[in-house]
């Protein structure tokens, strides 16, 4: 640990206790060059909270930014920096249990190697891998003995982009449109008579490729997927989703007979 004082990096701990909420461990340490002591806080790392700006950006959430609020607001009362520590504990904990059901964290790849992926992941804290390249059923299974939840993507456009699909073993299947210039975004559904003779695949397929509020509906009572994946089709402009749609398709997703989702077929 760096002295915020004079850069030196050996210290020691004078003093520690746990703060009030349970989440952290707060530290008095003392550096050994210099002689300062200032105070450090150890937290539980977590999945990241995503932020969504108001002009459609996203970025992780800080809780310096918080503090740096606060700390503005207080600069001319004598409001002790653990007081202010712990409103922002309390902000990020209502954060935290306001949305509990956003726990579940899918890092998307495409041909990246197993060493990035491995990296990405841990230092993010995610479990759930999505891979939209052209990675093998045996890459996939390296990911799926160490542990992780393991979705494949396949690009369908015609019977041949499901010649290998027997092969992967893995939680999840998705399958989205195929097309020339990149993977995914096309906003136009595949033909999806190609996978009703295929009814192993629906207990653990994600349905994505052009949906939206109008097709929805028939795409859940034709296909039978045990989840749908959604992006353009509930957009109001590029990259920015519009809160009235995305609600409406939901609400029909939910509407659907549960037995149509998980793939039993008459």
């Amino acid at each position: 640990m760096n002295c915020p004082f004079c850069g030196h990096n050996e210290d020691k701990v004078i003093d520690s206790r746990e703060a009030s909420d349970g989440g952290s461990i707060r530290r008095r340490r003392e550096c050994l060059k210099c002689h300062r002591r200032f105070t450090t806080y150890e937290r539980l790392e977590e999945h990241p909270l995503l932020v969504v700006k108001r002009d459609g950006r996203r970025e992780s959430f800080d809780r310096k930014k918080i503090l740096a609020g606060v700390l503005k607001a207080c600069e001319k009362r004598p409001v002790p920096m653990e007081r202010m520590e712990a409103l922002v504990d309390e902000v990020e904990r209502e954060i935290v249990q306001e949305f509990p059901e956003f726990k579940n964290f899918v890092a998307v790849f495409s041909n990246q190697s197993k060493e990035e992926v491995e990296r990405t992941v841990q230092e993010l804290g995610v479990r759930i891998l999505q891979f939209h390249g052209e990675e093998t059923a045996r890459y996939c299974h390296f990911f799926m003995e160490k542990g992780y939840e393991v979705i494949k993507t396949f690009r369908i456009k015609d019977r041949m982009s499901l010649k290998r699909i027997d092969e992967y073993n893995v939680s999840a299947i998705l399958f989205d449109t195929y097309a020339s210039e990149g993977k995914g975004g096309t906003g136009l559904p595949f033909d999806w008579e190609l996978i009703e003779d295929r009814p192993y695949v629906h207990e653990k397929l994600f349905l994505a490729g052009g949906l939206n509020v109008s097709n929805l509906r028939k795409a859940i009572q034709k296909i039978h997927p045990y989840a749908v994946d959604v992006a353009s089709g509930v957009e109001q402009s590029l990259g920015k989703k519009d809160p009235r749609l995305l609600a409406e398709f939901v609400r029909i997703a939910k509407e659907v007979p549960a037995d149509s989702r998980i793939g039993r077929r008459s």
